[in-house]
């Protein structure tokens, strides 16, 4: 046991994410570092057919991580992947690729990003004394929202709705809007150009997307849904001149993820949506203990209007609905920033699970990759005879 622990200090972390990559080594509480994801993740979510591709990105990436970010071989350590539940099977092909094949890793152990983000934001649970579980019935729970959790990530290119209840995650009421942060930028770019078309702009795509990026988190903000946005013009510096962002587009630029028309995808619909189909005794839980993650959980102003978004769309969507509008709220702050939430839970976990980086834990290694490999093609024949 002692070498197992020994060997699991040395695991390294590894969240890839739409925007950003975070890294570091099990039980540590914040990412060693924290890097621009490559552009294959950055754009679409790439399809099967550009599986070759993306693995060639990634290669460099994940090998430069390894060599000058945490100063490791990778051929030496184990890796824990916070992946999403509901990321694509070909995209967790093609890391999964990248590590083991051309890496070499001795392992990967795959953590849920959004079950691994539930372990900061909910509560211990009680460990009473074994003399009083013998001696009495378990206890009632003090809180009828106790080990439920409605994970909200806001991402870069999409957003993504998990429920936890009972601390178990639900994967049949996941929901997946492809809404995220990179709307944002679109819209403040559209918002920005009404007002200042002769302002000097970034004429290539990489460097557009990084200015618009810094100016949504620098001065852009979320206002209540009601109240009137009153925000000053602001001059962003940009290449020796002013680039002027009016307060209208710092108030608006993230209604993006908050449109409400009948066809168009948007967050709050999502997140009513996963509520409905959760357990009718776990919707109000649920309801109380909204835990907003990700990269837009920084944002000023966005989870309270996300709280009001939810409330106005339970209540347009009539009596089935009506009741849950009085109980949405945000689950309580455990210290720990949503941003890189799910990387500090699946950090946690991979220290405290020693069965965790071992193949009865679900070590994926090599050979399992390879003989999953093979057996795909005889099962498609087998399905299509």
């Amino acid at each position: 046991m002692a070498a197992t622990s020994a060997f699991l200090l040395r695991a390294v972390v590894l969240e890839l994410g739409g925007g950003y990559t975070r890294c570091g080594f099990a039980g540590e509480a914040t990412p060693t570092r924290t890097l621009a994801s490559p552009a294959a993740l950055r754009a679409a979510p790439p399809a099967a057919a550009a599986e070759e591709r993306l693995e060639r990105e990634l290669h460099p990436f994940l090998r430069d991580l390894f060599l000058d970010s945490l100063l490791v071989t990778p051929t030496e350590v184990p890796v824990v992947l916070c992946e999403s539940a509901l990321w694509p099977s070909h995209l967790r092909h093609a890391v999964l690729s990248v590590l083991l094949r051309r890496l070499r890793v001795p392992g990967v152990a795959c953590v849920p990003a959004e079950a691994a983000a539930s372990l900061m934001l909910l509560p211990p649970p009680p460990h009473p004394p074994a003399a009083q579980l013998l001696a009495a019935p378990p206890p009632p729970m003090a809180s009828a929202a106790e080990g439920h959790l409605l994970v909200v990530d806001v991402g870069y290119t999409r957003c993504r709705v998990l429920p936890v209840h009972h601390r178990q995650p639900l994967l049949h009421a996941a929901r997946d809007v492809p809404v995220g942060l990179r709307d944002v930028h679109v819209t403040l770019r559209q918002l920005v150009l009404e007002t200042a078309a002769a302002a000097p702009l970034p004429a290539d795509e990489t460097t557009a997307g990084t200015v618009w990026e810094d100016i949504a988190a620098r001065c852009c903000f979320v206002p209540p849904a009601e109240a009137p946005a009153e925000a000053a013009t602001v001059a962003y510096p940009f290449r020796g001149e002013t680039l002027s962002v009016s307060g209208f587009a710092r108030a608006h630029a993230y209604d993006a993820l908050f449109e409400v028309a009948p066809d168009a995808p948007c967050l709050p619909r999502a997140v009513l949506d996963c509520i409905l189909a959760c357990p009718i005794d776990a919707r109000v839980a649920l309801a109380h203990n909204v835990g907003v993650i990700g990269g837009g959980s920084f944002v000023r102003g966005l989870s309270w209007r996300l709280l009001q978004e939810l409330r106005a769309e339970s209540t347009r969507r009539g009596e089935a609905t009506r009741a849950l509008a009085a109980h949405f709220d945000l689950a309580p702050s455990r210290g720990v920033p949503g941003s890189f939430a799910g990387w500090a839970g699946a950090s946690a976990y991979a220290q405290a699970v020693d069965a965790l980086l071992t193949p009865k834990g679900g070590l994926v290694t090599a050979a399992a990759l390879d003989a999953e490999d093979s057996a795909q093609p005889e099962e498609e024949a087998a399905s299509c005879t």
